[in-house]
């Protein structure tokens, strides 16, 4: 009797065992299964839901493809904790009489579970096939569930120069790297994949934002390009690409940084942003800088003047900013914005300013656009004459007609001719030929009679002419 008692316990307790625990009826019992395999199961009476296991190698996509005889299929997806992370629900279709799931999910590295569900107002028996395909992302740096890149703190380093491939996923919906910029200079951000739409954020190196940018996908080429310029002084940055508007735009992406130094003069340090810091320069030498989007709002510029002159201020920018210049005592005597020659089509400034002796501050201030600059402080009074021009020859080969040929000087900013039938020019015929010229043609001279002939060079300083000496005077008669 004990034994016949002990035999039914045990019998008893294996039944129950066997119903609680049956293969893939919970995740702790979920069937392993490996991607590209078809498989069978159904839905019972009893039974109304499975439970299967998938391990994904890295981040990629998987794709499911389900076909049962149920009415309805309810397709579970969980994470390694047993969370669940999504749902999908598909009716029997009345032209194929099958109920047809296809969905897929991009993800990251590591264990999933899945479960298939035959339930709609009551258990709906039936059989159905199931298949879980997998293609991984090849992503540079190798994810597995939530918390590898998610912040500053955990960012990628990435080199400028480099292409890197990531995927936004189901359950990782953005990425930060980390670069570092050595020097000042233009940093051109690149990323392009499939996602329906992406996010780019650009962070300083205490992790406050500093922009942010988005792209959709183009119906036309079915890829997104989000691109974006940043003029940034040394220093490291992050950079983080999001998918997400109200719901994860699933995909996968290439990320790709370039950089153009700017080859500033004085090397970026933020202690010239103030008065106190500002940097020294000397008169009719070219200087080059960089107003940037981070830390590096505006650069000073130190210049002393021994005495009362006129002074002129030439800058070449790409920004949209403004400039100063100051006293001694921070007053400012002018005053002027960045913008765009109608001719030259490039933001040009050239300003006359008579000023006593003493010292005086310039200042370049990002007003609604960041870039670079260049500019040079001639002084009128200190700079030297162009140099004697040689004629070489003058001669006259048509009616009326005089041509002109001379050795061009290097830094002379155009030249000035004069032809005169008296030896004195008391009066006499005045022409101009550009920097670049070296010979020139005179008409409407009298026939028969001859001329004398002579040449110049000038430069412009400081919204004026300065001539050099007339070269020696050649002679010709007009045909």
């Amino acid at each position: 009797n004990l034994l016949m008692t002990l035999m039914m316990v045990i019998l008893c307790v294996g039944l129950y065992v066997d119903t609680s625990f049956a293969a893939n009826t919970s995740i702790g019992s979920a069937k392993q299964v490996d991607f590209g395999k078809k498989y069978s199961d159904s839905i019972t009476e009893d039974i109304s839901k499975r439970y299967y296991k998938i391990v994904l190698p890295s981040s990629g996509k998987i794709n499911f493809d389900i076909e049962g005889e149920n009415d309805c299929l309810d397709l579970y997806l969980y994470d390694v904790e047993g969370e669940r992370i999504g749902l999908t629900t598909e009716y029997k279709s009345s032209v194929t009489d099958k109920t047809t799931i296809e969905i897929n999910y991009y993800l990251t590295g590591g264990t999933y579970y899945f479960a298939i569900q035959g339930y709609d107002w009551g258990v709906k028996p039936g059989d159905y096939q199931y298949q879980v395909d997998f293609v991984s992302a090849n992503e540079s740096f190798s994810e597995t569930g939530e918390d590898n890149d998610n912040n500053i703190t955990c960012a990628n380093y990435i080199e400028i120069g480099r292409s890197y491939k990531g995927q936004i996923a189901y359950n990782d919906t953005i990425d930060f790297y980390r670069f570092v910029v050595s020097s000042s200079g233009k940093v051109s951000v690149s990323v392009e994949g499939e996602n329906s739409i992406v996010y780019g954020y650009l962070y300083d190196s205490e992790g406050e934002k500093l922009d942010s940018e988005y792209e959709s996908l183009n119906s036309v080429t079915n890829k997104f390009n989000l691109t974006k310029e940043f003029h940034l002084a040394a220093g490291t940055y992050y950079y983080a690409v999001e998918g997400y508007n109200n719901y994860v735009r699933e995909g996968n992406y290439q990320l790709q940084l370039s950089f153009i130094t700017a080859n500033e003069s004085f090397p970026e340090t933020q202690k010239d942003d103030y008065i106190s810091g500002a940097n020294p320069i000397l008169f009719n030498k070219m200087y080059y800088g960089q107003v940037a989007f981070s830390n590096d709002f505006a650069d000073y510029y130190k210049l002393i003047v021994k005495k009362k002159d006129t002074i002129q201020l030439d800058v070449s920018a790409d920004m949209g900013g403004e400039i100063y210049i100051y006293d001694s005592n921070g007053k400012s005597l002018w005053y002027k914005g960045t913008s765009t020659n109608s001719q030259t089509g490039k933001r040009e400034i050239s300003q006359i300013v008579t000023i006593a002796s003493g010292t005086y501050y310039i200042r370049f201030k990002e007003y609604y656009e960041t870039g670079n600059y260049s500019f040079k402080i001639s002084s009128y009074n200190e700079t030297k004459k162009p140099a004697k021009v040689t004629l070489s020859s003058v001669k006259s080969t048509k009616k009326k007609v005089a041509s002109i040929k001379w050795k061009r000087i290097s830094d002379a900013n155009g030249y000035q001719i004069q032809c005169s039938t008296s030896k004195k020019f008391k009066s006499k015929k005045t022409v101009t030929a550009s920097r670049s010229a070296t010979k020139k043609t005179i008409k409407k001279l009298s026939s028969k009679k001859k001329y004398y002939v002579r040449i110049r060079a000038y430069k412009n300083v400081a919204g004026k002419k300065k001539y050099g000496s007339w070269s020696k005077v050649k002679s010709v008669k007009i045909k």
